[in-house]
């Protein structure tokens, strides 16, 4: 993937004549294309110009052929550059990656400060053509204790004389920061000169320069009219300057980290920080105190569920262990009560059954039957309707007659269960009975 640099020039136009999109999130569709492209279909010109990147392998005028849009509707999107510069770091392509960096710086535009004075941390070389032995390279912050680029980013800057403090070693100026573009993509960075000290004055930071002659030179012939400091921040505070680099660009990306990226970069994506917002319950213009305070109470609520979970209240939780022992006991004594339950339903309907035949209702060759018919739901409950309303059937003179357990007929439910009791055999039941009191 290559560099479309015709593209670029005409991005530049945009926006220097100030057609930027700087709030809206990005997106291309294929109507966009067509759009771009006329009624006709045939506009590669228009089509080519919004695109960073050109593919060699693809054919010309061909979609296939132009890769990284970054406007449409005549305007430049920042969310688009910054999604262009992320996807070019990402495949590798450098040149579409540095190019869309400088859009995006220049396409941010100048801010001003609290105090409406613009504050760029890119200052014109004191004197048309001469040789500065000092310049500044930090300004003063504003009565906020902040630092502001042109590109609109914000940085802090406690004291500036801890910041010259941290000096300890020679920082090279170069060409339009190539110490850190340049020499990344192993090409050639000659220093033009040489900061030997750095000073705290007036709040400002400011460096002695030694020059090289090829920098003086370039000085003297007006080649260069600014310089820009590459900072290095920790945690949004300006705490020292890694190098410095002579430019005409007055929207370069100023700030670089020892990784060579600004970790308090304020090129976030509007709406994604909105929906981050919305997400931890707090108003889209919160500020950054708020939204820490969410973060923080979302830690604690974490933190005093992972405590309560390894600590649980006995009021509402119970070991396993426990828990299964007391579920096993309460089986148990369920079906222990079922049993219980059942053998009185049994015992009950042989003495309801036994009554009928005392009473001549019905006859002892019919017991098996009654007692199957009183097992059944509602079946006792009917027995007894039955026995009650029916008439007799037996004289009483022949009911003493009857087989019966004395006489080596049938036992009932309940001797049965009386000579295991006591060990008895069935068989011998009628011989013990008197013994037995039965």
């Amino acid at each position: 993937m290559k560099l479309n640099t015709a593209a670029v020039s005409h991005l530049r136009s945009l926006i220097q004549a100030g057609h930027v999109d700087r709030t809206s999130a990005w997106s291309f569709s294929a109507a966009d294309g067509n759009a771009l492209l006329g009624p006709q279909g045939d506009d590669w010109a228009a089509y080519g110009a919004v695109h960073l990147g050109i593919d060699p392998a693809a054919s010309e005028k061909t979609k296939a052929y132009y890769a990284y849009p970054v406007a449409k509707g005549g305007k430049v999107y920042l969310s688009a550059l910054r999604a262009a510069a992320s996807r070019a770091g990402q495949q590798g392509a450098a040149e579409i990656e540095s190019a869309a960096q400088r859009l995006l710086a220049m396409a941010k535009g100048p801010q001003t400060n609290a105090r409406g004075a613009t504050v760029a941390l890119c200052f014109a070389l004191a004197g048309d053509g001469e040789v500065p032995e000092w310049v500044e390279l930090i300004p003063a912050p504003d009565a906020d204790g902040v630092v502001q680029g042109l590109d609109g980013r914000k940085w802090k800057m406690r004291d500036a004389a801890q910041v010259a403090a941290s000096f300890s070693r020679n920082l090279a100026i170069d060409e339009n920061h190539s110490t850190h573009i340049a020499a990344a993509e192993g090409r050639s960075s000659p220093a033009l000169g040489w900061i030997l000290e750095l000073q705290a004055r007036g709040g400002s930071v400011w460096g002695r320069v030694e020059w090289t002659a090829r920098g003086a030179e370039a000085l003297r012939n007006k080649e260069y009219r600014y310089i820009s400091p590459a900072l290095v921040v920790q945690g949004g505070e300006i705490v020292g300057l890694r190098s410095a680099g002579l430019t005409n660009d007055p929207n370069f990306n100023l700030a670089l980290n020892a990784y060579g990226a600004d970790p308090t970069d304020t090129d976030e994506d509007p709406v994604m920080l909105k929906k981050l917002l919305a997400a931890l319950g707090v108003a889209e213009d919160a500020t950054e105190e708020v939204a820490l305070n969410a973060v923080a109470k979302l830690k604690g609520d974490l933190t005093t569920a992972l405590n309560a979970r390894g600590t649980p209240d006995l009021n509402l939780f119970v070991p396993r262990a426990d828990y299964d022992a007391v579920k096993k006991r309460a089986e148990v004594a369920e079906t222990a009560l079922a049993t219980n339950a059942r053998q009185a339903r049994e015992q009950e309907i042989e003495r309801e059954v036994a009554a009928a035949i005392k009473a001549g209702k019905i006859t002892p060759a019919t017991k098996d039957f009654y007692i199957a018919t009183c097992a059944a739901e509602g079946g006792l409950e009917k027995f007894r309707e039955f026995v009650q309303a029916a008439p007799v059937i037996v004289p009483e003179d022949q009911r003493a007659a009857q087989p019966s357990a004395a006489d080596g007929g049938a036992l009932t439910a309940e001797q049965v269960a009386l000579c295991k009791r006591l060990g008895i055999a069935e068989k011998d039941f009628a011989a013990s009975r008197k013994a037995l009191a039965v």
